[in-house]
């Protein structure tokens, strides 16, 4: 099984823009993105989008993307803490690893990483 774990991208200003995705129908294009993968890869792909709606989500989301990016050698990133979610999405992890930093990937190039990831 296949872990996609996905950070939307999150503004400085907590509006409410801050759950979308950074660029005009980015939201759209995630959206088919994931349909894609879920309909190629059904079983073996498992995908959570971070939940910033509560603090305990956003908690959550923080840590992961905290441990993520140190594991990257990112520390700087990793030290501002919940500004990480500014700096640092939108942001795609597979199994436990950053993937791609501050951008959604396209669609062949997001099937490829899962592919790989051994999906």
């Amino acid at each position: 099984m296949v872990t996609v774990e996905i950070f939307p991208q999150q503004n400085a200003c907590g509006c409410s823009s801050g759950s979308g995705t950074g660029t005009e129908g980015g939201g759209m294009k995630l959206i088919n993105t994931l349909s894609a993968i879920k309909s190629k890869y059904r079983q073996s792909v498992n995908i959570e989008v971070q939940d910033y709606t509560t603090q305990e989500g956003i908690d959550r989301a923080v840590s992961k993307l905290v441990r993520y990016l140190r594991s990257k050698g990112m520390d700087k990133a990793a030290a501002i803490g919940v500004f990480a979610l500014v700096y640092a999405t939108p942001a795609v992890a597979i199994n436990g690893h950053l993937a791609f930093i501050n951008r959604l990937p396209e669609e062949a190039e997001f099937l490829d990483a899962i592919a790989k990831a051994g999906a």
